[in-house]
């Protein structure tokens, strides 16, 4: 099963690339620009903490507003409903946006919290709080639930399938991150163009991210499914 799901995740992002691309780009862009405007005028190579903590939290604050919309519009895309479909890929999700920005970002922070937590306790407990929350955002958005209990859910809902999450994570991981990051890697900093090249890359690792959301969102609408069959 886990190869259908990769497959099947694998379709969807590459039939519906351009319309995710449209959906996040508009945030995605200025953001790296502002990165790298940041990065030239304060990041030397004697940073502390704090300088490179601030474009982490920046970034954790402009998550929700990319990834409310692309959940919605995947939501949207399986149950072939055209018109909501138009919405997202026209970017017209902000009121989505507006809604849920608090209550996601709210999540963001106790998850991010919970799994740096993990990764500090010999890296293993880090990744298995990963898995067990995969499905936090899911819960929040598509079910109206509240942070707390979006996680409570996602701990509960991630039990079927925690071995095909973790799994597939390392998959998606090792065949699309780890050359991205070699990719990287050969640009070097001394390059003239890197803080370009590097912008672009950016942009490119964050619509890579995207995958993981198909992925995820794959998992949790079969299982959801077959909860509802198994229910009736």
């Amino acid at each position: 099963m886990l190869w259908t799901f990769l497959n099947d995740s694998w379709l969807f992002y590459k039939t519906h690339f351009w319309a995710l691309l449209l959906i996040m780009a508009p945030i995605l862009v200025p953001f790296e620009l502002f990165k790298l405007l940041y990065q030239s005028l304060f990041i030397t190579p004697e940073s502390g903490i704090t300088e490179l903590g601030v474009i982490v939290f920046l970034g954790i604050l402009v998550e929700p507003l990319i990834m409310i919309p692309v959940i919605f519009y995947i939501q949207a895309a399986i149950s072939d409903q055209a018109a909501d479909r138009e919405k997202a890929a026209n970017n017209n999700f902000w009121h989505l946006r507006q809604r849920y920005w608090a209550n996601y970002l709210v999540l963001k922070f106790l998850v991010f919290g919970v799994v740096l937590s993990g990764l500090f306790l010999l890296i293993v407990p880090g990744i298995f709080f990963a898995i067990k929350y995969a499905f936090a955002d899911l819960e929040l958005l598509l079910n109206d639930e509240q942070p707390v209990d979006a996680m409570k859910k996602s701990w509960q809902s991630t039990d079927p399938c925690f071995w095909e999450l973790l799994q597939g994570t390392v998959i998606i991981t090792l065949f699309v991150y780890v050359p991205f990051f070699l990719l990287s890697s050969l640009i070097g900093n001394e390059n003239p163009l890197a803080p370009l090249l590097n912008g672009v890359m950016g942009v490119a690792f964050s619509l890579l991210g995207a995958f993981y959301t198909v992925f995820y969102f794959r998992l949790f609408d079969f299982h959801r499914t077959s909860a509802r069959k198994n229910h009736h």
